[in-house]
């Protein structure tokens, strides 16, 4: 027996596949539900920017992968400054890195994939990343998490955009949409900043809607200037007050071979189930690009999970088998979902390629599958 198991943990390791215990390898040949992740699992996690929207204009991004080759396709004039800015502002609250490496075509990205295809995004507008550094340093970050869903960075100078002033201070927000919205009071435009009405702001969720609906990753950019009394702020209040500037809409394709591979798992009876951090939208758009769900998906924030009850949630799992996708889920709301699928009975096993998956290996799936669903029928 442990001789059959060890040469099961052998064979799974040989597909990138982590067993904690060798007791997970019998019961994961019969799991009956596969909770996975979106990003990364489903999706290459190779982000590409394709779009942009400022108020009442959308503009396409040309090009593909890391390689800087391609164009912002906008008339300079009316809209430029405002496009650069944003794009600048976006490169500057981003922490990755692009590579050439010598001798070789291919142009790599280190770090989140997200942030590298915002800095391809930047130089295709014309903007250079050492310049813009070197023009504005940082001097504090206020790091993204699954709370606050922003990131924010404190700069000192300011850039030469034709629209920045000469202001001591700069900072720059990015990340989900409607978060950055909620921290912004302004609108920025040609005229100057002007304050944001609820009109507009419903204009702005209806762009985001539309292009998540289209299967991208949708972030908003916003930025606030000023002086001495910028740095002052502790990290809370400098995240108040902003004006938005736009939205930086990107593909991260799925994996090819995960239509099949979903197929596969539900001819032999096993339930897959998308649970995901990433906008409700976008991940219902995946989700039935590639099978997951039949016709319309059923979108369960984790908002609206947190003000579930363990019975409330446990009867919508066991009436909704084929079109449940849970979205802006945190991590310990993952586990949430694990255990109460086991408590209807399930064998479950989760598929996830970050950290903040393994929380449920911990003695609440009977393995933990990485990097492809196809590993579940091997």
């Amino acid at each position: 027996m442990n001789l059959s198991l060890a040469i099961g943990v052998k064979r799974m390791a040989n597909k990138n596949a982590l067993v904690r215990r060798l007791s997970a390898v019998e019961p994961l040949s019969a799991t009956t539900v596969i909770c996975t992740d979106k990003t990364g699992t489903l999706t290459r996690n190779e982000m590409t920017v394709c779009q942009l929207w400022i108020p009442n204009t959308q503009i396409n991004v040309t090009g593909v992968g890391y390689e800087p080759k391609g164009e912002v396709e906008i008339t300079y004039g009316e809209y430029e400054s405002q496009v650069r800015l944003m794009l600048a502002g976006a490169a500057l609250c981003s922490n990755a890195q692009l590579n050439h490496p010598p001798n070789s075509n291919q142009w790599l990205g280190s770090g989140d994939p997200t942030e590298a295809a915002l800095l391809v995004a930047a130089i295709k507008a014309g903007l250079k990343l050492e310049e813009l550094q070197h023009q504005a340093p940082r001097i504090r970050e206020v790091p993204f998490d699954s709370h606050r869903r922003m990131m924010t960075v404190l700069l000192e100078g300011h850039l030469q955009l034709d629209n920045t002033g000469n202001s001591q201070y700069l900072v720059f927000s990015k990340d989900t949409t409607l978060d950055v919205l909620q921290h912004s009071r302004y609108l920025w435009h040609a005229d100057g900043k002007l304050e944001l009405t609820q009109t507009q702001r419903e204009e702005i969720a209806v762009a985001n809607d539309q292009l998540a609906s289209q299967g991208y990753r949708v972030l908003g950019v916003a930025t606030s200037q000023g002086g001495a009394k910028l740095k002052q702020l502790g990290n809370n209040l400098l995240e108040q007050h902003l004006t938005f500037l736009g939205l930086v809409a990107m593909i991260d394709p799925p994996r090819p071979e995960f239509a099949n591979a979903i197929a596969l798992c539900h001819r032999a009876g096993i339930q897959v189930t998308m649970i995901t951090g990433d906008y409700g939208l976008t991940a219902a758009a995946i989700a039935q690009k590639i099978g997951l769900v039949k016709g319309k998906a059923r979108i369960i924030t984790g908002e609206q999970l947190g003000h579930l009850s363990d019975t409330q949630l446990r009867q919508i799992l066991h009436k909704d088998k084929t079109n449940l996708v849970f979205a802006r889920v945190m991590p310990e709301q993952k586990l949430r979902l694990v255990e109460a699928y086991k408590t209807l009975g399930h064998v479950v096993a989760f598929t996830g390629d970050g950290v903040k998956d393994a929380l449920n290996l911990d003695r609440n799936c009977c393995g933990m599958l990485t990097n492809s669903l196809n590993y579940s029928l091997s």
